[in-house]
């Protein structure tokens, strides 16, 4: 569907002028299409897999062997996914362009926030069309909720926030 500014109008929940390149913890939630139950269930507190969530899983713990990211805490939840990852050093400090395997999105920084959102979403989207066999149905929102951590004690709150997930997963509003 071509871009349509009387429908497509999101303002942006980016930091103005800051570059998502840089050392610092974030804080990031992707949302499946529709709000559709695709990655698991919770049973009793905790989250069981679906194959698609699985998928969504591994790719997480791929990134986590990243030199320049840190998947800090994530949970995959039946419809979508929390991330708390830190990058340890900008990128090219360690004379490497991608060592996070990013592709190049158009207006997207290399190994920025962005790029490994994207990335993520795309590999994974691909792998679970393959494993379900429903080419073409969206996976993912468009978007992503992101917030920069402003200190310790905002990484401690999102920490637990992530691990006590399913838990309150009756009370979340992306239930």
């Amino acid at each position: 569907m071509p871009y349509n500014p009387e429908l497509d109008h999101r303002r942006s929940i980016r930091l103005q002028g800051f570059d998502y390149s840089q050392p610092g913890a974030y804080f990031v939630t992707l949302v499946a299409h529709s709000r559709h139950y695709l990655f698991g269930s919770v049973i009793d507190g905790k989250m069981l897999l679906s194959l698609a969530g699985n998928c969504v899983d591994a790719h997480i713990q791929r990134l986590d062997k990243s030199p320049l990211l840190q998947m800090d805490y994530w949970i995959v939840m039946p419809n979508h996914v929390h991330i708390l990852c830190t990058f340890k050093q900008t990128p090219n400090q360690n004379g490497k362009e991608n060592d996070l395997e990013t592709v190049k999105f158009k207006g997207t920084k290399p190994t920025s926030l962005g790029a490994i959102v994207q990335n993520l979403k795309s590999i994974t989207a691909r792998q679970i069309h393959k494993i379900l066999g429903n080419l073409g149905n969206p996976v993912w929102q468009r978007n992503y909720y992101e917030h920069v951590v402003r200190d310790q004690d905002d990484f401690n709150r999102i920490a637990e926030y992530i691990d006590l997930n399913p838990l309150k997963w009756e009370e979340d509003e992306l239930c």
